[in-house]
């Protein structure tokens, strides 16, 4: 985990400072690179329903962050960014396919390498 975590602060601070557009360095680094390794913890739970609960207020926790940060720190003015009760219905949605999608090529890598 210790890697981990040096590899996500690194990438983190690279996308932030290297890419020219904020928005996707600003996801990767509040939402999209430190999940795995929380993922890591959350799936060490027996119960599935209690894993999902507790992925799914993660997730908007994060999320809530993420648009904070983008509104009123970054000033971006995205519909992305907005405390709209869509916003966060889509944002839940993609991230449960995400996680489907992450859990099943972990499992692939896993099997294949």
């Amino acid at each position: 985990m210790g890697w981990a975590a040096g590899l996500y602060t690194a990438t983190s601070v690279l996308s932030l400072v290297l890419l020219p557009a904020k928005t996707p360095g600003l996801f990767y680094a509040i939402i999209g690179g430190i999940y795995p390794i929380i993922k890591a913890y959350i799936e060490r739970i027996k119960n599935t329903a209690v894993q999902w609960a507790v992925k799914l207020v993660g997730f908007n926790v994060f999320f809530t962050v993420l648009i904070w940060v983008g509104r009123s720190v970054l000033f971006i003015e995205d519909p992305i960014f907005a405390f709209k009760w869509y916003v966060y219905l889509l944002g839940n949605a993609a991230f449960v396919l995400y996680d489907i999608a992450f859990s099943r090529m972990a499992m692939l890598y896993v099997k294949k390498i």
